[in-house]
């Protein structure tokens, strides 16, 4: 027989553009049969998360069934005329609610955004079949985060509640109800292998390319309409003259400032630059106009008249994560193949609006750097269970829902070599023997007054974005109970470290160690007052693949990667390190180590690495 084995599941994931929104440019073959008793389309434009369709005349599925018996699809990918009308990609979401009506209440937010006037279709939900979709394209939700051998998943928490009546014929509870759901799960201990998970506890990634060629293609169908907005995958361009056409295995940056060969990493925390290929391309008209399909979702809004560059993909690129309010939701999909391989038994769950609420990096003498998503709360889920036999034969399982099947063969970054393709990380790890930490003063990077420990026997870094599922009064279906948003409150950093002392020298030395900085307790008395130090935490692989964190990263006016600005001072927002204890125990360890508890405010992360598209 057959089961379910733990080693053939395959535990992916991709960046959303509003939270449940998960990302699946899909339709079904032959894109489905007509909502309605004649063709239906969208009245008004409809924006990315939107849960409601409002259409041109009344849904009538006819023979697909009643409310949560069939899907509709929205989208045209290209649209229609000489200019590339974008009705947005195709997308597929369950109708829950509202047939018979104009108005369609979604299982799952849209993914897209689609115009007025955007053609919408349907199709049934088979009662006794495996329900396929197809793409025009490739898979989105392939990303890997890490190499991880365990995932706690996320599935729904029930929390049920006994209720006891009155005047009972005993002690025992007369009912029990069901109350709220909770989504939650973990990946901890991945070996980091480039910087794909660490955007997402912190923010957002600016990447910079060495090697980049201007064209004359703006963003746009004209220098005032139709910009590029985040999470899109199908961007229109416009130039004023004729041009060359960009074709497909291209790379791409997209940005508002000037496109330059970068020399170094971003110096402003506004910066929206990003790199993405080209997996489709076209041109229309005498070649002025045309559209492009990524491999990847936009990370930022591009207004009209941006600019578009080639990149070279060769590299080295320089990636900058700065921190953000606001964190961008991930969607994740685990996928099992049962040991017959047979792919009707593959079963999949999909979980959507995930926040990464805590992340730890850490490494130990001998090991490899490691980075754990510690806490990941999810808004819903989906699954591919259809049917039950104590449900009618017409209704089909809570949140069963029809996606992309993500198999063993799509994990990793989409990637167009005359075809898609899927590719895994193939760089080495980051070893604990490559790492460099210099710590004390203003500045380590440059200043005279740091240290480069060379006893440090074991660090982790913590981040907490202490998140919040709330629930609100709302109209949940499908029997679903989960929370109706997840909101990040006060951020927290945290650092370990195992340091064992340096050589010994005469005690009145004026010299820097963790002894003097904890009785210090970050205050340098004088003009410096209470500042704090500052430290750098260096892994490098070789020439031009290196990730540096940076502490204190961002202040107010500027960041830790523009000249002195970043640097630990004792104005508030732009303090340091803070030693919380650091007890130098005697024990049969040799020479004398403390394990130092480290508190601070803010972090930058660099990377210089040959990746040109991260998530």
């Amino acid at each position: 027989m057959a089961i379910y084995r733990s080693d053939q599941a395959s535990v992916t994931f991709a960046p959303e553009a509003s939270p449940g929104a998960f990302i699946e440019n899909a339709s079904v073959s032959g894109n489905g049969g007509e909502i309605g008793s004649s063709a239906r389309t969208l009245s008004g434009d409809h924006a990315v998360g939107a849960k409601t369709l409002t259409l041109s005349g009344a849904a009538d599925a006819g023979g697909l069934g009643g409310d949560g018996t069939y899907y509709a699809i929205i989208g045209a990918d290209l649209g229609s005329g000489t200019t590339d009308t974008l009705h947005g990609p195709r997308e597929i979401r369950k109708v829950v609610a509202g047939d018979g009506t104009t108005t369609l209440t979604l299982d799952q937010p849209l993914a897209f955004a689609h115009p007025n006037s955007t053609p919408v279709k349907a199709t049934a939900i088979g009662a006794a079949a495996i329900d396929t979709l197809t793409t025009s394209t490739g898979k989105y939700i392939t990303w890997l985060p890490g190499v991880y051998d365990a995932v706690d998943v996320p599935d729904p928490e029930q929390a049920f509640e006994p209720y006891y009546i009155l005047g009972g014929q005993n002690r025992n509870a007369y009912a029990i109800y069901p109350g709220q759901e909770t989504l939650a799960g973990s990946i901890g201990g991945m070996i980091l292998l480039n910087a794909t998970p660490l955007r997402f506890p912190l923010g957002k990634i600016v990447t910079k390319p060495t090697d980049i060629t201007a064209t004359s293609w703006k963003v746009g169908t004209d220098a005032s309409t139709d910009g590029a907005s985040k999470g899109d995958i199908m961007i229109p361009m416009f130039i004023s003259g004729s041009t060359a056409p960009l074709a497909a295995g291209t790379y791409v940056m997209f940005g508002a400032n000037s496109h330059v060969d970068a020399t170094t990493f971003s110096t402003t925390s506004g910066d929206d630059f990003e790199v993405r290929q080209l997996v489709a391309a076209s041109a229309v008209g005498s070649g002025t106009t045309g559209t492009l399909k990524l491999n990847a979702p936009l990370q930022f809004d591009h207004a009209a008249n941006t600019a578009i560059s080639t990149v070279a993909s060769a590299g080295p690129f320089y990636h900058t994560i700065y921190e953000k309010t606001a964190l961008d939701s991930i969607t994740m999909n685990v996928n099992i193949m049962d040991s017959g391989e047979t792919s009707a038994n593959t079963w999949q769950r999909r979980y959507v609006g995930g926040k990464v609420g805590a992340m730890t990096m850490s490494a130990e003498e001998g090991g490899l750097l490691t980075v754990g998503w510690d806490t990941i709360q999810f808004l819903d889920m989906m699954h591919n269970m259809k049917n039950h036999p104590d449900i009618p034969a017409s209704t089909f399982m809570p949140r069963y829902g029809l996606m992309h099947d993500i198999g063993p063969t799509e994990v990793g970054k989409m990637v167009y070599d005359s075809g898609i393709t899927y590719v895994r990380p193939s760089a080495a790890p980051y070893y604990f023997s490559q790492g460099t930490i210099k710590m004390f003063g203003d500045d380590p990077s440059t200043g005279a007054d740091a240290v480069t420990l060379g006893r440090i026997r074991s660090f982790s870094i913590s981040i907490s974005n202490n998140e919040e599922p709330r629930y609100y009064i709302s109209n949940q279906l499908e029997g679903k109970r989960g929370p109706t948003e997840i909101l990040e409150q006060r951020r927290e950093y945290s650092m370990s470290a195992t340091i064992a002392t340096e050589d010994s020298e005469a005690t009145y030395t004026d010299s820097r160690n963790i002894f003097k900085e904890l009785l210090l307790a970050g205050d340098y008395r004088g003009t410096v007052g209470l500042r704090g130090f500052a430290i750098e935490l260096e892994f490098s692989r070789g020439s031009n693949d290196t990730i540096t964190i940076r502490i204190p990263g961002e202040n107010f006016d500027s960041n830790a990667n523009a000249g002195d600005a970043g640097n630990a001072t004792s104005q508030g927002g732009e303090q340091g390190v803070f030693i919380r204890a650091a007890t130098h125990n005697i024990s049969d360890t040799n020479p004398v180590e403390a394990d130092v508890d480290m508190l601070f405010r803010s972090m930058i992360i660099n990377i210089v690495d040959s990746e040109p598209v991260y998530p």
